[in-house]
């Protein structure tokens, strides 16, 4: 675990199942892989303050409903930034000389809504953590997997089709 992680519970390097590592934020009550953040528009939920910097000062509000940006980059927590796990994207309006965007930031204990994340594809750390388990046991025994997954159904229904048969027959010879 990185050291700077522990100044804030919810932000840590943890291993997935399979052995990957990486940096993981709790949003919205929800918790995520930084890979899943990153390239993703995040909408708030509630007021977001906007900073100039980690740790700097307010630049703007952004209201409940009002798309933050989109992130492409993150700061980790450190004694020089409060402590927080923080999320850069470029600033909507305020641009360097050259055209550039000028970076944003927000913390990780923003209000974010986690159902427009969700429109997006992005997966909390938990449902990664399921879809490589089933990854894996498909992988490992495939046979095994898909009588699990597929086979109960497969019988019920069977045995549906089977009875349904022999009852039509019953009714058939009884009208003969």
């Amino acid at each position: 675990m990185n050291p700077l992680n522990t100044l804030l519970p919810a932000c840590q390097c943890q291993q997935h199942a399979l052995g990957a590592l990486t940096d993981v934020v709790k949003l919205g009550g929800r918790t995520y892989s930084i890979d899943q953040l990153l390239d993703k528009v995040l909408v708030a939920s509630g007021p977001i303050r906007v900073y100039d910097r980690p740790g700097g000062n307010v630049m703007y509000t952004v209201s409940s409903g009002q798309s933050v940006g989109k992130i492409y980059s993150f700061n980790r927590p450190s004694a020089t930034n409060g402590g927080q796990f923080w999320l850069q994207f470029d600033h909507p309006t305020a641009k360097w000389p050259n055209g550039v965007p000028k970076a944003a930031w927000i913390t990780s204990d923003s209000y974010v809504d986690t159902r427009v994340l969700e429109t997006q594809g992005t997966q909390t750390l938990k449902q990664q953590m399921e879809a490589e388990k089933e990854k894996a046991e498909r992988q490992e025994d495939p046979v095994s997997y898909y009588l699990k997954k597929f086979g109960l159904p497969v019988l019920l229904i069977a045995g549906g089709i089977y009875t349904a048969v022999q009852l039509g027959k019953t009714v058939i010879e009884k009208k003969l």
